[in-house]
């Protein structure tokens, strides 16, 4: 069994640095759909709350638009492949 110190350690390891808390993932902007793999990337804070800023603007989410671009970015590689 853990004592107290243990847990509050590993509650503490578990928060991220803009202080997210990986263990109940709180922090998702929506739920995670089913069937669909969770990815993880890195994205520099400027630029990621600039996106967030942008999407919630216009009424949608950077999951969405990131979903766009990576279609129309595949999309491009099968048209540059057959010609």
């Amino acid at each position: 069994m853990r004592t107290a110190q243990q847990q509050q350690a590993s509650a503490a390891s578990q928060v991220t640095s803009h202080g997210c808390n990986r263990t109940n993932r709180s922090h998702r902007e929506e739920p995670v759909s089913k069937g669909t793999p969770v990815r993880s990337i890195r994205i520099p804070d400027p630029r990621w709350y600039a996106a967030k800023t942008r999407a919630d603007d216009e009424g949608t989410t950077i999951t969405e638009r990131v979903n766009e671009w990576l279609e129309h970015y595949g999309q491009q590689r099968k048209e540059e492949g057959n010609e």
